[in-house]
């Protein structure tokens, strides 16, 4: 293990690279699309229909679209099956938080004088961040399992590729610390 320590820092940091960022990018068009849809009706409207898709069991279809398939795009199709993934779960959490917002906190502060920004900022956002919390937990799971999913066929460098036949890597107890993640 200590001789494969780079390698296995290489890897380590190369998924974490490719978690993360499929993660916070999925996360800011996610909550942008359900605020804009949870806020406005005919935004909704055209949203709606690419929410019906099923779009949360995307991590699974990776693993039987890239089998095999040693091109140089694979870092970019998890990017965006990481993103994806990340997307629907914000945007439906974030939707379902705003909606189930009661309509006397908007009358009360149209009655004070609030602008329509001040009803997105101070009352939507604020009171749908439970929703948008439980979507942000259940996001991280999807990317992480797309993650690993992506990570038996990944051409490149990740925490799986340790386990790949044709490179072998330290001793028992390396794979298994690797494993863990």
């Amino acid at each position: 293990m200590l001789k494969d320590r780079v390698y296995l820092l290489q890897c380590t940091g190369s998924s974490l690279f490719l978690l993360f960022s499929g993660y916070f990018l999925g996360v800011l068009v996610g909550l942008l699309t359900g605020i804009a849809c949870g806020y406005n009706k005919k935004v909704e409207y055209w949203v709606a229909p690419f929410l019906k898709l099923p779009w949360g069991d995307s991590q699974y279809n990776l693993d039987s679209d890239c089998h095999g398939s040693r091109h140089l795009f694979i870092f970019e199709e998890v990017f965006f099956i990481i993103a994806l993934g990340v997307w629907f779960s914000v945007t439906l959490s974030t939707i379902t938080g705003i909606h189930n917002i009661d309509k006397a906190y908007y009358e009360a502060a149209k009655t004070l004088g609030a602008k329509e920004r001040d009803l997105v900022l101070r009352i939507a956002i604020p009171s749908a961040l439970p929703s948008i919390f439980q979507g942000l937990v259940q996001a991280m799971s999807s990317a992480c399992m797309a993650l690993m999913i992506a990570g038996d066929d990944w051409c490149g460098v990740g925490t799986r590729l340790v386990h790949h036949p044709g490179r072998r890597v330290g001793q028992s107890m390396g794979r298994c610390m690797v494993q863990l993640f």
